[in-house]
């Protein structure tokens, strides 16, 4: 059985100063739970323990003490720092790590090992703080924020040493460090500012003075910062105008509550001009089929707005500390003079022989070079690292070879002098963009699964607070626009486009952009590099304002179509990108990348139903025939079996009377004839729900009436205190407040086990193509019972002005498709008859019938290797084994027919999707040297038919029979 992952949260470096002390054993997780409660609540039959060491052997002469109390197999890890450093430079460590081990030994044949680490930064003192940004603009109306500490320590190193914001559940961590640093804010501008730094907002648009006062033992620093109060966010703000974007022909004011709105906010411009321009060149992109399709057809049936907030300085806030190198300037340069780039992370090496290792498997024993290591000689380094590491006395002789006498000995100095190259780090300063927008690429040994994610932060800007400026946003003509973006809460105030902002982003520093409960954030650009104002002899440094390009780049005009498209129910990434090539290919239940987050789907079956090209496992097993006590796919379970129509149109009102059914349709160019078949298909859309995660996010419920749930149930971590199986509900508590009970969803309360670990999020949900009412299996069989909101196939008897009559035999249609609830459409089609009907395929779905009955006899992903297993596969364009028989035009187009290939939501193995190729999972290609993009595929062009206007389907249809990849 493979042991549990380990890992620390937060993940980021810790800075100690000398005479503090911590205790790890706070910040340790196994599977993304609390140590302690993981193992209080393992199964009776399972035995995991856990050790921490740290990367150098312990030793009186280091000055740092690391103490393993509790019992053999739940050590806690505390680390003392004496006052006095080692006297001896040769025993100097500036930076280290802590490993933790975690070994599960139930079968003593099969012993599993995890490992990851934490770096601790060992400092004598502070000398200097200061505030950032400064200014701040804080805005009138919000309820607090908070500026970021910075402090430059005397071996030159510069850290935040404020709370810190965390990127996997918005937790602020209490360090918990013995002998904290004291810090102390004032204002001669009364109640401005709390002495623990929460700022107050004023009904003023003045500029107000803080300072700070830092006392670490007998020594204190200060620092002013200039708060600048601003009503540009107000609701009763009157300068900001809605614009409807250039060329988008867009329907108007007029079909705001019929189409779906689209608006775009700058975050970190600070020129209205460069803002448009890029919004104006890709929506124009957008819509005349230069991107992909089916946003060509579907001109005329969204509204594009865009809003401009200036910000006052350019560019958004990276938490990153820098390696920094020094620009050659041309003579009477003045301009920025550094180059910034990611550290390089410490990677522990596959093997002891220092030959093969790379300058990351160095790192995972000495640590980060600082500026003093730079002019070190080879015997004093050498020295320090016998004492202060674990290399061996053969891979010391390796590093630092003796040429003269052992002429024969290969020479790896480069690898040391490498070393001492990278000693010149810095933390650019935050900015003061409108928005408050940072990068959550704080330095760490182990990088989180939300690393490098561009967000708000929560210590500035938070969407919920954006409600009352959105909602008061109206056009150059007084149309109240606005109401549409609300995000508001689960009572029903929430406005139906609120998840449809974008948030464009003058940033090429590499955020990994993300598409959000409510926003989505993307980049202008993604090279990897940032430019810093000042030279070498700058501590305090900020970024260069960001060269706004004349356009966006092909690759992120299709981020950006990407990330909207998740907005219109279309599933995430088809698999994660591999930390390294040694998983590429290899079987995702292999013992070398089982433990991997995203080796496999890990979530419950329901959690896509509300995505239209994504489908576990666990939806479509039946037992395999040629292995007993397994299971394979059944292809005739698979999800995007949706009927091919050429046209359809919503319906506003349903009425039955006299085994009649009258079917009123929104869409009056769509035109029904008697004597068709057609279909009544229902989705739930726009719906808020409360949903229970565990900690890693592999579990997942929903709460029925989540009216009963404590608002602060949604901002703390919560721990199940009991289950009760047999009535749904859970019990849970919180650190501030009494126990609450919680009723899920019928049989979800199996996901879960007493004592885990949870948080509560408020989501929207709805269903892109149909309903899906899902029943967890009770008898132990595989998969849940599912079935669809969808009507048997009816005729038309005759139609009128704006509507349709169908006859209905009596006790043939559910009880749900002849009503029409809040939050709820119906959808009129007609279908198309099948070539070759058959009884288990009698109308033409997306999926041609030769292709199904091929996966039905062939019951594996066409992406699988030559076993037919499942494998990690990383590919931006996937292989396929379907065979040339079955593809009805050149092989280049093989890989756009729907069938059936492994990974979705960034998992490889027991997930799929319908396409080898599609923008949803790689956005742009390069071919014959040049980059081209990537389109969506045909599952998910109808999906975004099918959600923004179903009169489109004639043209998908015409469209998707002329690129001839429809075996027929």
């Amino acid at each position: 059985m493979n042991a549990p992952q380990p890992g620390f949260h937060p993940p980021y470096d810790i800075h100690l100063l000398r005479g503090q002390s911590i205790d790890l054993i706070v910040f340790l997780e196994l599977d993304n739970t609390d140590v302690g409660t993981y193992l209080d609540n393992l199964d009776d039959d399972r035995s995991v323990s856990y050790r921490f060491f740290p990367s150098f052997i312990p030793s009186a002469d280091l000055k740092i003490n690391i103490k393993n109390d509790g019992t053999a197999d739940r050590p806690s890890c505390l680390i003392e720092l004496p006052k006095s450093a080692p006297i001896d430079s040769a025993f100097l460590i500036n930076n280290f790590l802590v490993f933790v081990e975690v070994t599960d030994d139930t079968d003593p044949d099969d012993i599993s090992i995890a490992q990851t680490a934490i770096r601790i930064h060992v400092h004598q003192a502070i000398q200097d703080v200061w505030v950032t940004p400064s200014p701040l603009t804080v805005y009138q109306e919000m309820d607090t924020a908070r500026f970021g500490v910075y402090a430059l320590f005397d071996d030159g190193v510069v850290a935040e040493i404020s709370s810190l914001y965390t990127g996997d559940d918005d937790d602020d961590i209490d360090y918990s460090i013995t002998n904290p640093i004291q810090l102390r804010w004032t204002s001669s501008t009364a109640d401005l500012i709390s002495a623990d730094g929460d700022i107050i907002p004023t009904d003023d648009t003045d500029d107000h003075e803080v300072k700070l006062t830092m006392t670490y033992d007998t020594k204190t620093h200060t620092a002013t910062g200039t708060v600048r109060m601003s009503d540009v966010l107000n609701a009763a703000q009157t300068t900001i105008k809605v614009r409807e974007v250039a060329n988008s022909e867009s329907p108007g004011f007029a079909r705001l509550m019929d189409v779906p709105n689209i608006l775009f906010l700058p975050e970190g411009f600070t020129n209205a001009d460069d803002f448009n321009r890029l919004v104006d060149n890709y929506v124009s992109d957008l819509i005349s089929s230069k991107i992909t399709a089916p946003f060509n057809w579907l001109k005329g049936s969204i509204n594009f707005w865009s809003a401009f907030v200036p910000s006052r300085e350019s560019g958004i806030t990276h938490r990153a500390t820098l390696d920094v190198r020094e620009n050659a300037r041309k003579a009477g340069d003045d301009g920025p003079s550094m180059q910034g780039t990611q550290p390089y992370n410490a990677e522990k090496p596959d093997d002891d022989d220092v030959m093969n290792w790379s300058f990351e498997n160095l790192l995972y024993y000495t640590g980060y070079a600082l500026k003093s290591d730079e002019e070190l000689g080879d015997f004093h380094l050498r020295k320090r690292w016998e004492n202060t590491t674990r290399l061996t006395d053969s891979q010391l002789n390796t590093l630092f070879p003796d040429l003269e006498n052992n002429p024969d000995q290969p020479d790896m100095y480069d690898l040391v002098t490498l070393w001492k190259t990278f000693v010149d780090r810095r933390l650019p300063n935050a900015k003061d963009s409108a928005f408050g927008v940072m990068v959550n690429d704080y330095i760490s040994f182990d990088r989180d699964d939300e690393y490098a994610a561009v967000d708000f932060d929560k210590r500035r800007v938070q969407r919920i607070f954006l409600d009352d400026f959105l909602e008061g946003l109206k056009d150059v003509h007084g149309n109240a626009i606005g109401s549409v973006f609300v995000m508001g809460t689960t009572s029903g105030d929430r406005g139906k486009d609120y998840a449809n902002i974008v948030f464009l982003v003058p940033d090429t520093f590499g955020g990994r952009e993300q598409n959000a409960d409510g926003y989505l954030f993307t980049l202008t650009g993604d090279d990897g590099l940032v430019t810093l104002m000042g030279t070498l002899a700058d501590i305090q440094v900020s970024a260069a304002p960001v060269k706004i390009p004349a356009k966006l780049s092909l690759l992120q005009k299709s981020v950006l179509t990407h990330e909207l498209c998740h907005s219109f129910g279309l599933g995430d990434e088809y698999g994660e990108t591999t930390p390294d090539d040694d998983y590429d290919d290899e079987v995702y239940t292999s013992s070398k990348v089982a433990s991997w987050p995203f080796s496999k789907y890990r979530l419950p079956a329901y959690n896509t139903d509300d995505e239209s090209n994504i489908q576990p496992k666990a939806d479509f097993e039946r037992p395999n025939p040629n292995k007993p006590n397994t299971t394979e796919i059944d292809a005739y379970r698979i999800k995007w079996r949706y009927h091919r129509t050429q046209k359809g149109s919503l319906v506003t009102s349903l009425a039955f009377a006299a085994n009649k059914l009258t079917v009123t349709i929104k869409d009056a160019r769509v035109t029904f004839a008697p004597g068709e078949t057609v279909f009544l298909r229902k989705r739930r859309i726009n719906r808020q729900v409360l949903r229970l995660k565990n900690i890693g996010h592999t579990k997942q419920a929903d709460i029925i009436n989540p009216e009963t749930v404590p608002a602060n149930y949604l901002s703390e971590r919560a721990t199940i205190k009991s289950i009760n199986a047999a009535d749904n509900k859970l019990t849970v508590t919180i650190k501030s407040a009494a126990q609450q009970e919680l009723e899920l969803v019928p049989g979800q309360t199996a996901f879960f086990k007493k004592g885990e670990q949870v948080r509560i999020r408020r989501e929207r949900v709805s269903d892109p193509i149909q309903t899906i009412i899902r029943t967890p299996s009770t008898t132990g069989a595989p998969g849940d019972s599912i079935a669809v909101l969808l009507s048997p196939a009816l005729k038309v008897e005759s139609t009128g002005t704006g509507q349709v009559i169908l006859s209905i035999p009596a006790g043939t249609l559910q009880t749900e498709l002849t009503e029409l609830h809040e939050n709820e459409e119906i959808l009129l089609y007609a279908a198309i008859a099948a070539d070759g009907a058959t009884a288990q395929y009698p109308y033409a779905e997306l999926i041609s019938r030769r292709i199904l009955d091929y996966l039905n006899t062939n019951a594996y992903p066409l992406n699988a290797n030559t076993n037919n297993e499942e494998i990690i596969d990383a590919r931006n364009i996937q292989n396929s084994s379907l065979p040339k028989a079955l593809v009805p035009c050149c092989s280049r187009r093989k890989k756009e027919i729907v069938a059936l290939y492994s990974g979705g939501d960034e998992a490889h193995g027991e997930i799929y999707h319908p396409t080898a190729q599609c923008m949803m999972r790689s956005n742009s290609i390069v071919r014959k040297k040049k980059r081209q993009y990537v389109e969506l595929c045909a599952v998910c062009r109808y999906t975004l038919i099918n959600i923004i206007s179903p009169a489109k389907f004639g043209k998908f249809d015409e469209d998707y029979m002329k690129r001839k990849i429809y075996p027929t």
